[in-house]
């Protein structure tokens, strides 16, 4: 099934219609104090911290959540796997050791 067939895309973007011309970026973290860490996550990792912030997106937790059920929906969490036990995920892989290599610097 593609993408815009998907029925947790197509929640997310009738949300987008209805909603998104009311989303003002200021206003939000003027409403919400704890927006940065709601919408923060720090990956530490032996190379360093990763920091990831979506709290400068135009976001709020219902979109978040609409979000996370898209990439259950398209199985990220399981192409992430196969990607780490160095499976090959989609068609554009030629070279499955070069992508290892990348993934362990």
């Amino acid at each position: 099934m593609g993408l815009t067939s998907d029925a947790s895309y197509k929640k997310l973007e009738q949300w987008y219609k209805s909603n998104a011309g009311n989303l003002n970026m200021r206003k939000m973290f003027e409403a919400d104090k704890d927006r940065f860490n709601k919408f923060s996550l720090a990956l530490n990792t032996d190379g360093g911290d990763i920091l990831l912030d979506y709290s400068k997106n135009l976001i709020n937790e219902e979109v978040m959540a609409m979000l996370v059920e898209l990439a259950k929906s398209r199985g990220v969490a399981e192409a992430r796997d196969k990607m780490f036990s160095g499976e090959k995920i989609n068609f554009t892989e030629v070279n499955i050791l070069a992508l290892n290599i990348l993934v362990a610097e």
